[in-house]
């Protein structure tokens, strides 16, 4: 069996922590993951990095709820 990375490992172990709710909620998002990875969907290097990159703004900006709106009702009346 293949060992875990230490990261791996204690995020594991902090989960085990959490109350059995948010253990659920957890091992969903992980299940997820790990779907995804099997079937093949990957973030290109330049998608991961505009990823990271919009993740440490410390002042990103945000669509309206009317902007949204408006992106959602554009895409559903073209499919």
């Amino acid at each position: 069996m293949h060992m875990p990375i230490p990261a791996l490992k204690a995020v594991y172990e902090d989960v085990l922590n959490l109350p059995d709710e948010v253990q659920a909620d957890a091992a969903e998002l992980l299940q997820s993951f790990v779907d995804q990875h099997k079937a093949g969907w990957r973030l290109s290097p330049e998608q991961v990095a505009e990823v990271r990159r919009r993740m440490a703004d410390p002042d990103p900006e945000y669509a309206s709820d009317e902007e949204m709106d408006a992106f959602f009702g554009q895409i559903l009346n073209e499919g």
